[in-house]
């Protein structure tokens, strides 16, 4: 025995992984669900099916377009904005040129 207890099962430790989750994953994960709400409000109320679609595309797209353009990812760290630390910046050449 290595002295660590195992999961006792495949859903131990669930909770934990939604902690990993980031921002993106759920704006990822946000994309289909306004199109599917279209799709039922198609079929289930009083509006033709291709209204329900349209207006669920178009606030998939509100969310697309939300993370791309006003939250981007970005490959910020902790070392500042381009997320080198100093000790890198030093070693490393700039990557543009100054004019």
């Amino acid at each position: 025995m290595t002295g660590r207890n195992p999961p006792h099962s495949g859903n131990a430790g669930l909770s934990d992984r939604f902690t990993e989750l980031s921002y993106y994953d759920f704006a990822l994960f946000a994309v289909p669900v306004p199109l599917l709400v279209g799709l039922l409000a198609g079929q289930f109320l009083r509006i033709p099916s291709q209204a329900g679609l349209l207006a669920g595309a178009a606030l998939s797209a509100l969310v697309v377009t939300h993370v791309l353009f006003f939250v981007p990812p970005t490959r910020r760290g902790s070392g500042g904005r381009d997320g080198r630390r100093d000790s890198e910046k030093s070693r490393r050449p700039p990557t543009g040129r100054s004019a």
